[in-house]
């Protein structure tokens, strides 16, 4: 039994409860609270580390690239389709910023219900988290299928929708190394190592505004201007200099045909000098 004088019957005095005890708690709290945050402002502002791709020796890496209604997306299925035709074994990437904006993570913007503040920083890590998966995705498609080629005895080759450049064609000079540094990736390891060629599908904007408008009400995803696209074509051919083997394709007339020909001739090429340059299989 217990007393009112808090003492128990048999065991003695209780001990004293300490004042301190709430305090206590709050202390531990906080410190928790501030390890937390440590670990979290840690994972968010160094991401994680991506093993290097080894450059392409025993595949074949395009990257299709352009500005907006190109061609690009008839050309890559034609791109797959040719090169099974031929007997190669082909991988694929996809444009990361096209399954974005499907998936319902549009670009930032006040129509979406942004503050001013809010628009600035969600287009960042818009930008920031599009960037790293890209890098994530293209890496270990690229080293799995460098693996495979190694031991495969059909030719390979990766087809990508679009490559790690092009990403600056959307963002300042200086956002951009930003990105590659966040991502542990410089520019030259890009243009010299990273790809085995860059085909340039040349935007129909740069033959004629009104075809380019035509195209553009067939595309639901597309979103720029005759005016935008323009700028967009000029920075993405911008974004790729410096890279030796670029393939530009240009619309000499209006006819597609004409760039459909033209990107096989391409492959045609392409192809040709990675099975001079393996030499005879045995």
């Amino acid at each position: 039994s217990v007393c009112r004088c808090g003492v128990v019957e048999g065991v003695g005095p209780m001990p004293k409860q300490s004042s301190f005890s709430g305090l206590t708690w709050i202390l531990c709290g906080f410190v928790t609270l501030c390890l937390c945050w440590g670990v979290r402002s840690l994972i968010f502002t160094t991401l994680p580390a991506i093993a290097p791709v080894p450059p392409p020796r025993h595949t074949v890496r395009i990257v299709f690239t352009g500005g907006p209604a190109a061609g690009k997306t008839t050309v890559l299925a034609l791109a797959r389709d040719w090169f099974e035709q031929q007997g190669w074994t082909v991988f694929t990437v996809s444009e990361q910023a096209t399954s974005w904006l499907a998936s319902g993570a549009s670009f930032p913007s006040k129509k979406l219900g942004l503050s001013d503040a809010g628009v600035t920083q969600m287009q960042d890590a818009w930008q920031y988290e599009r960037f790293y998966q890209q890098v994530l995705s293209e890496t270990c498609l690229l080293r799995y299928a460098e693996s495979f080629g190694e031991h495969s005895e059909k030719p390979v080759v990766v087809i990508l929708d679009r490559g790690l450049m092009d990403g600056s064609a959307y963002v300042t000079h200086s956002f951009f190394n930003k990105l590659l540094a966040g991502v542990g990736i410089t520019r030259d390891s890009i243009l010299e190592d990273r790809y085995s060629a860059v085909v340039h599908m040349e935007s129909c904007v740069k033959y004629s505004t009104d075809l380019y408008d035509k195209v553009f009400a067939t595309n639901p995803v597309r979103m720029e201007t005759a005016v935008e696209a323009l700028a967009l074509e000029e920075n993405t051919l911008k974004a790729w200099e410096g890279f030796s083997k670029r393939y530009v394709v240009k619309n000499r007339s209006d006819k597609f045909q004409q760039k459909i020909d033209d990107v096989r001739q391409v492959l045609h090429t392409v192809a040709a000098h990675y099975q001079r340059s393996r030499g005879p299989q045995t």
